[in-house]
């Protein structure tokens, strides 16, 4: 009699833990824009000589990838050439901003790209390479 209970109660708790694991969707794919070209920056720096590029701020929307809403508290992070930024989390409109400081234009270059990382609960990580471009 205890036995039948033990494996009644067993395949109870397995039933529960397998709707559980069927009702956790996997994570969705983040996409990103950059407002009114702000993923482009003219950082007014004459010469050849390498130089601190003022801080700049960029204006990102997140936005799911497959449905196109917008994702309200992601992270995003740029980075690259010594300096970066991070934002605030993005609001019910998946919008934040993100200033970006000391950032080193090396002497003989003419532009730069730093990447831009965005994460999100829920969403895969989203790794941007040379996303964003600033020049001299």
């Amino acid at each position: 009699m205890k036995l039948i209970i033990v494996v009644v109660i067993a395949g109870a708790v397995l039933a529960a833990v397998l709707a559980m694991l069927n009702s956790v969707s996997p994570p969705g794919d983040l996409s990103v824009s950059f407002r009114d070209g702000t993923n482009f920056y003219d950082a007014g720096i004459s010469g050849s000589s390498g130089a601190t590029v003022d801080p700049f701020t960029v204006e990102v929307v997140v936005t799911d990838a497959d449905s196109g809403d917008p994702v309200e508290g992601a992270t995003v992070t740029i980075t690259g050439y010594s300096g970066g930024g991070s934002s605030n989390p993005t609001d019910g409109s998946g919008v934040t901003s993100v200033t970006v400081n000391n950032v080193e234009m090396p002497a003989n270059t003419n532009q730069i790209k730093l990447d831009v990382e965005v994460s999100a609960g829920g969403y895969h990580t989203l790794t941007l390479e040379d996303a964003i471009t600033v020049v001299r």
